[in-house]
């Protein structure tokens, strides 16, 4: 157990428990705690599982069964959790447009190969239930490591440079899903960071996209401020796109409705978080 500089109760409640305890003194982000973690790991098999998974008594042994590395659990009945929640609901229908293969069981219903190429959009897939060796993993690290490090694309696609990623249908996990708009406004708020540190660096095509539609948003925004009635098209035109947005990421009313209440605050939190990186870690 890695304690990232943590000011509650973390350190009592771990001591409680027979597990080996590393204190850092402060806080140097997840990247830099799974590494030291992964450092003084006793064997040469990792699997990395989150704080917000739960993972079923048989993972372990279905890890050994599938006999294959480096491999991928998926969270569990993604599709059936749509709407436990309105938050699930609008996590569901934007993972589903902008994420490749998800929910994965809309694919297969045993297992998908994941290559170096498909590391280039975003994935259904990511370090939380991920198994791999030790060494391959560490490896792996990126040379510069922040709080900011989107360390679930960098690590798992130079591993799958080496060997192809084996995500089953087979290694299922539950998973906590925040249901608290405060909660989740600033999670989205820190992925949007992690998202401009690996999609938005030096150099990627995505980068000259953020740039060049920021520079059209300022050019629009001053033409709006020298005519109020062009400031009016620019303001409707916007709301056009807003609504036809909603309408593609829903799959029937309901979830329109949702998307509509949802989208914009949701939004406002990751594009905040990529302006933030931008500007003070970029």
């Amino acid at each position: 157990m890695v304690n990232d500089g943590s000011t509650d109760n973390t350190v009592n409640i771990v001591n409680s428990y027979p597990v080996k305890l590393i204190n850092l003194k402060n806080n140097q982000g997840t990247l830099f705690a799974l590494k030291t973690g992964v450092e003084n790991a006793t064997y040469d098999v990792i699997t990395f599982v989150g704080c917000k998974m739960m993972l079923p008594t048989n993972y372990l042994k279905t890890i050994n069964e599938i006999n294959y590395i480096p491999l991928s659990g998926i969270v569990a009945n993604e599709r059936e959790n749509k709407y436990l929640s309105q938050i699930h609901t609008f996590l569901f229908l934007t993972r589903k447009k902008i994420k490749k293969y998800y929910p994965i069981k809309d694919y297969t219903e045993d297992y998908l190969m994941m290559d170096f190429n498909d590391f280039e959009t975003p994935l259904a897939v990511g370090s939380g239930g991920f198994t791999c060796e030790k060494e391959d993993w560490l490896n792996a690290l990126p040379d510069v490591i922040n709080k900011f490090t989107h360390n679930d694309t960098k690590i798992l696609k130079q591993i799958a440079k080496r060997k192809s990623i084996m995500v089953h249908t087979k290694l299922e996990f539950s998973y906590d899903q925040y249901t608290d708009m405060t909660s989740e406004l600033k999670h989205v708020h820190n992925r949007g960071q992690t998202f401009a540190d690996y999609y938005l660096a030096k150099g990627s095509k995505y980068n000259s996209i953020f740039y060049l539609l920021l520079l059209l948003n300022i050019v629009l925004s001053v033409f709006g401020l020298l005519s109020i009635n062009f400031l009016i098209q620019y303001f409707v035109s916007l709301f056009i796109v807003y609504v036809l947005v909603c309408i593609y990421l829903s799959e029937n009313i309901r979830d329109f409705i949702i998307m509509l209440l949802y989208l914009p605050p949701f939004m406002m939190s990751f594009t905040t978080g990529i302006l933030k990186y931008k500007l003070f870690h970029s």
